[in-house]
């Protein structure tokens, strides 16, 4: 994202050094602006390689007015680990400190705790607190303002608030998610933040049945922690635009306070060229050699965006060799692990919808399925394609293999956009509604 690279930059040419509590220097600036369009895409950062589903759980930890870290180390996230209350493991650098901080579960009334139940006394991180000092919010208020900062209980959290407040306005049947942030970690925490509060524009948009609009984020100490400049300009050294913002899909869902960090997935797009009467290939063996030039370069382009291909055993043999740039994921019932390549290939008898959980745990965010047939099946089956995506090849076989083999077919789609690939050759985008 190139908004969020602009204060790197700014940071790295303008800041002043400055000590601080961590005993490490950082550079830093006083006030940047991060802000950005939702229908651009998620913002997830594109040039190093962030865990969703890490941003995802904490959000539904904080939604849930949690504040047991052992919740969060239950589903395998440990941001917190090594913080606690004050009040029962006091701060410290000391390795005595440290330890004791790590052990305790209690991180006291920290984030989700206000956002629920702002100025309830706080007792334990195993207490009910339903219906005490909860906030609830009015989608047409332009009061919407959330607060974490609750100055009667800073000496009891585990870190004072760095993000404190966020607002939410609608205009134009459009929700904008504004918060502001006192202390900006720009290297590991602001693309966190970044992530998280588009998550949450994402689910408060859906409970109040809005479009998405803007995310704005107005920081204050702006700083980059010496040992990250190295990292810093290493980021700065890659092409934002070389992979586009990915999008996500929320299933199932009924409110923002039954809402699961596992409801919401990386996009999967069923990527296929088809043609003029829907066949995918003649026979089984026809399938990678017969589509025009402008269907592989476009093949090639988002395969590589996503990161990560998922097809089927024949499928791979046609093409012969691994794609490069990008996971080959190949799906067979007996997968022969003397063929992986970490990072380039996979061979997998998983099942779908724990393949897509696995692939989210490592940080990916949209999967191509790449066919053939029995595989889109499978996916097809599970509910698990959110987009379809077909190349209209000038073409007629007549007979031949279809887009899907062994399921039910019955999808209803929405036109999200059509492309020209070529002067013969078109490119229809379909949402799947579910």
């Amino acid at each position: 994202m190139r908004a969020y690279l602009n204060i790197v930059k700014s940071i790295l040419e303008n800041g002043e050094r400055k000590p601080n509590r961590t005993g490490v220097d950082a550079l830093a600036v006083a006030g940047r602006m991060f802000e950005h369009d939702m229908s651009k895409g998620f913002p997830l950062l594109t040039t190093k390689k962030m865990p969703f589903k890490v941003v995802a759980v904490e959000l539904e930890f904080f939604i849930k007015g949690l504040t047991d870290k052992n919740w969060l180390q239950e589903r395998n996230n440990h941001i917190w680990d090594e913080w606690a209350s004050p009040m029962k493991a006091p701060y410290d650098h000391t390795p005595e400190a440290k330890e004791k901080m790590k052990a305790e579960r209690d991180l006291g009334p920290i984030y989700g705790f206000q956002w629920r139940h702002f100025n309830a006394q706080y007792q334990n991180y195993d207490k009910d607190y339903t219906g005490q000092g909860t906030l609830k919010i009015n989608p047409d208020d332009r009061r919407m303002i959330v607060s974490a900062w609750n100055p009667s209980m800073i000496g009891e959290m585990a870190l004072p608030p760095c993000h404190y407040a966020f607002q939410i306005t609608v205009i134009n049947g459009k929700l904008n998610l504004l918060w502001n942030q006192r202390s900006v970690d720009t290297m590991l925490g602001l693309p966190f933040n970044i992530a998280s509060y588009a998550i949450l524009l994402h689910l408060l948009a859906k409970e109040a049945g809005l479009q998405e609009g803007k995310l704005v984020g107005f920081l204050a100490d702006t700083h980059i922690y010496v040992n990250h400049i190295d990292g810093a300009k290493e980021q700065l050294s890659r092409d934002p635009n070389l992979y586009p913002l990915p999008k996500i899909e929320t299933q199932n869902f009924t409110s923002i306070f039954n809402w699961k960090a596992e409801d919401t997935q990386l996009l999967t797009i069923l990527l296929m060229a088809v043609t003029v009467d829907g066949k995918i290939a003649k026979t089984t063996d026809h399938l990678a050699n017969w589509t025009s030039k402008a269907d592989k370069k476009i093949f090639v382009e988002e395969t590589k965006k996503a990161g990560v291909i998922v097809m089927g055993e024949t499928t791979y043999k046609t093409i012969g060799r691994p794609l490069p740039g990008r996971l080959n994921v190949i799906m067979s019932h007996t997968p022969d692990a003397s063929q992986n390549q970490p990072g380039i290939l996979e061979f997998t008898n998983t099942p779908p919808r724990e393949l897509l959980r696995d692939l989210v745990d490592r940080g990916f965010n949209a999967v191509i399925l790449g066919g053939g047939a029995t595989i889109n099946g499978l996916f097809l089956q599970e509910g698990l394609i959110d987009e379809v995506w077909l190349t209209i090849e000038p073409k007629i076989f007549g007979e031949g293999l279809s887009l899907f083999k062994g399921a039910d077919v019955n999808l209803d789609l929405e036109m999200i956009e059509t492309r020209q690939l070529d002067a013969n050759v078109i490119q229809v985008r379909y949402k799947v509604k579910k």
